[in-house]
Order: structure tokens, then C-alpha cells, then sequence
């Protein structure tokens, strides 16, 4: 069967500039959006960005505006029910929908 990320799946940002420290640990977050024709997601509470909004009506004081932007699909992993992060090669869906590890895969 083959395997996708949902939206609300829980994954783990395995490239990128937070992760090259090795005190701090991986983000992890929920999936909000995906865009499968480019190849991007967006991970709640990662890759945050600033807008900065003008004066008009519906801001009258203008402001700033952080949001998520997208990271590469090939750039996270999913996180599974036991709190383990696999690539999406490795994962599999069990019946009640819920991230699981293949069988066979992990072995050693």
C-alpha cells in the first residue's frame, strides 16, 4: 500500500538550520497544509516568517504578521505512534488510520 503524509499527521523537520545544532532537539509539529504538486508542507509552530502589513482599513495600525512557510516533503520524516520519526518509505497506515513502522523494517 502505498504510504502519504495527511494533514494533522505529527512530523519531524529532519534538514534545516535548527537541526544543525545538536544540543537542541528536531522540530516536531503537525502537517497544516500540503502542496503535492510542488513537493512542500507546512509544519505548525516551524520556519517562521515576519510579514509586515500596511496601514489600511482593516489594520489600521498596520503590524506584523508571523506565519509558516513551507518546507521540501523530502525534508521530514513521520512521526509514529511510539514516538518514532521514519521516512515515509518505512512508514504504513494501520486500520485505525494511526502512523505505524512496516513490518519487517527496523530490524537489526
Amino acid at each position: 500500500m502505498k504510504f502519504s503524509i495527511r494533514i494533522g499527521d505529527t512530523v519531524q523537520v529532519a534538514r534545516g538550520s535548527r537541526n544543525r545544532n545538536p544540543e537542541k532537539p528536531s522540530t516536531r509539529g503537525r502537517v497544516l497544509r500540503i502542496d503535492r504538486r510542488k513537493g512542500r508542507v507546512w509544519v505548525e509552530s516551524h520556519n517562521m516568517r515576519v510579514k509586515h502589513l500596511k496601514k489600511s482599513q482593516q489594520h489600521p495600525q498596520g503590524g506584523r504578521l508571523e506565519r509558516e512557510m513551507s518546507v521540501a516533503l523530502s525534508n521530514v520524516m513521520v512521526v509514529t505512534g511510539g514516538g518514532d520519526a521514519v521516512s515515509v518509505r518505512q512508514a504504513s497506515r494501520a486500520e485505525d488510520g494511526s502512523v505505524v513502522l512496516k513490518p519487517g523494517d527496523g530490524e537489526s
